[in-house]
């Protein structure tokens, strides 16, 4: 049986692993096909010794930088890469996405907090947790200049969605669920 942990990235940064009790196996790179392309993982061991699937950093939107900065999140147009052998997936795992808290002031979700290994493994799931603006790039809103607001809601939003398309062709919307944690 396989578990899938797909970390996503929104913003320009890269994400590095900060997965704790974990060791990561040998290569070859895993790959798994999603709605826009496939994408490249790694293969872990959790702590109790189950083996995950690992994919970091998929860009699910344009980063918003320069002119994007505080505009809605843009579609990421790039097919990710081709040119892997895909794995081929057992069975239809339910996916969770999560949203970090931090009082819609701070996070990312590099932080060991927010590291799905085990709850991939425990729950038989694939787990998703987002990057998304917060603070005053979150929401900071503007009459007077064209700043729309509300851009943490709109990444989130653009989130959802994107797991939902990503996963349309092995799952139904039904089967994706949004975890929180302190964000009221």
């Amino acid at each position: 049986m396989k578990r899938f942990l797909f970390v996503t990235a929104m913003g320009p940064q890269t994400t590095k692993s900060q997965l704790q009790n974990v060791t990561i196996d040998a290569p070859p790179p895993l790959a798994q096909t999603l709605s826009n392309g496939i994408v490249c993982g790694v293969p872990v061991s959790s702590r109790v010794g189950r083996a995950i699937e690992v994919f970091l950093g998929i860009p699910i939107a344009q980063p918003p930088i320069g002119k994007l900065r505080l505009k809605k999140p843009s579609e990421n147009t790039e097919e990710y890469e081709e040119d892997k052998e895909t794995t081929v997936e057992e069975e239809k795992l339910p996916a969770f996405v999560y949203l970090y808290g931090g009082a819609y002031i701070r996070g990312e979700n590099q932080l060991a907090l927010y590291d799905g290994v085990e709850f991939a493994t425990e729950a038989d799931a694939i787990f998703v947790a987002v990057n998304y603006r917060v603070n005053m790039f979150g929401f900071l809103n503007s009459l007077i200049l064209d700043i729309p607001g509300n851009m943490d809601l709109w990444d989130q939003l653009e989130a959802l969605e994107w797991v939902a398309n990503a996963f349309s062709i092995n799952r139904s919307r039904k089967e994706i669920k949004e975890l929180e944690n302190a964000l009221g």
